[in-house]
């Protein structure tokens, strides 16, 4: 659990120094009732176009060969108060028609419900509409993928999503246990910053609960079959091998076995026994080898999840030593704030002016990071380097988000999240890919229950 200091100091940090200056833009912005100006549809819309791909769920007994263009949004659904954006796409271009009215119309009677104009041909801006219900957009003959507008969406995602068991990973196949330690990480996160937050209000406590359950129950199963990876006589995890994931894989063991020692304290003992017996494994084959960079990084992560587990020196004097360095990323190939989040939120002794620095880090990360998701982000295709750093720098703004509770941070979030829905150059909704988006639910969720 995160002492209540770390919480106040980072929020004096961020009221003090940095946030003022990014908080302005996003005021002004709740002042017009959640409209998009021609600016913001120009700098963020105009650059989902251009990577917006021809997704085959988007159209409706449409022959793709005659279509003018398609109808690019996500189409997990909307939130009543969310923005609601939708671009004009063809053979992954920017399309541009000669239209100047798109309508959304009910998915059932088909009836024409909402007008809106289309803005420099190809940008359809709907946030204005917030009547709940089943709907598709039109634009002259042709018509978009169904999506719904629900108060509650993110919650009932979220439920959904806790539901599904994870799947079990062969301890052969390298990509499954990937797939496993990513799902895991996620997991993981939203428990640590969402589930064991001591702020949760007495209104909500059921719901908590519930949810609380539902998340524990998948980290357990998880857990279960991290376990299955590991090769105790060999000393390494199938599928890993010896290099910087095995130190991650190590991490994520520990990390587990922080979240479950109030729920199932055999359980979490196998995880910290087995990610100590790994760790120390691989610190002897390391030998007095020089740090490499990818060692680097998953040594910063595990150290700082063992000494929290554990408390003892020997890893805040490896964390330490490291953290000179200051490691960055929030994914499995750069892993450095899975490390800063462990040190800040240890209940062990930490350095208080690593600490200070650490979260200067962090926060000038996360406004960088909203920087780049209203700049240019979406030109790049979504190849599996750039879809861990839309991943890394979405969690990054959600925790300064949970931290500051300042609407300029989810709403940066969510435009990663609709990259990650299928806003993309690649033709590929890469949530559908098993890309884990948990952790990203749950601060939706909180975000719009406290509107």
């Amino acid at each position: 659990m995160m002492p209540k200091r770390h919480y106040l100091g980072l929020l004096l940090l961020l009221t003090l120094t940095l946030l003022p200056a990014c908080r302005v833009d996003y005021e002004r912005e709740d002042q017009r009732r959640g409209r998009v100006t021609e600016k913001e549809l120009d700098e963020i819309v105009g650059i989902m176009t251009r990577e917006a791909a021809l997704r085959k769920d988007l159209t409706i007994n449409m022959d793709k060969s005659s279509k003018l263009c398609d109808i690019n949004l996500n189409l997990t659904g909307f939130e009543p108060k969310s923005r609601k954006l939708a671009v004009l796409t063809k053979d992954q271009k920017e399309a541009v028609i000669d239209e100047e009215s798109f309508y959304v119309c009910d998915a059932n009677t088909h009836e024409e419900l909402y007008e809106g104009k289309i803005y420099k041909g190809k940008y359809l801006d709907f946030t204005q509409f917030e009547e709940e219900g089943f709907y598709y957009i039109k634009v002259g003959s042709e018509c978009s993928g169904n999506f719904t507008v629900t108060k509650g969406h993110y919650s009932k995602l979220l439920k959904d999503r806790l539901s599904e068991p994870l799947k079990e990973s062969d301890p052969q196949d390298e990509e499954a246990a990937l797939r496993l330690m990513e799902s895991m990480t996620d997991l993981l996160l939203a428990f640590e910053i969402f589930e064991k937050s001591p702020e949760k209000s007495l209104e909500e406590e059921p719901e908590a609960k519930q949810q609380d359950t539902g998340l524990i129950n998948m980290i357990s199963e998880g857990a279960n079959s991290l376990l299955k990876l590991y090769d105790r006589e060999g000393h390494k995890a199938y599928g890993i091998g010896s290099g910087p994931l095995s130190y991650k894989y190590a991490a994520i063991l520990a990390m587990t076995s922080s979240s479950l020692k109030d729920h199932d304290k055999e359980l979490s003992g196998q995880c910290l026994e087995t990610a100590e017996e790994l760790y120390k494994a691989l610190e002897k084959e390391r030998g007095k080898e020089e740090l490499s960079g990818d060692i680097k990084d998953a040594l910063y992560w595990a150290s700082a999840e063992l000494y929290k587990a554990k408390g003892e020196k020997k890893y805040r004097r490896q964390f330490e030593e490291i953290a000179i360095a200051k490691p960055e990323g929030f994914n499995l190939k750069n892993s450095g704030y899975f490390g800063s989040l462990a040190y800040l939120t240890s209940t062990f002794e930490v350095d208080l002016e690593l600490s200070a620095s650490l979260m200067e880090n962090i926060i000038n990360d996360s406004i960088e990071s909203i920087k780049k998701a209203e700049d240019k982000i979406f030109f790049t295709p979504a190849d599996p380097e750039f879809t861990e750093d839309i991943t890394s720098r979405m969690r990054l703004v959600i925790l300064a988000d949970h931290i500051s509770e300042s609407i300029s941070y989810i709403k940066s979030a969510e435009l990663y999240y609709d990259y990650l829905c299928g806003l993309n150059i690649s033709d590929r909704k890469l949530t559908a890919e098993g890309k884990p988006v948990i952790f990203a639910i749950y601060a939706f969720k909180d975000s719009y229950l406290g509107q």
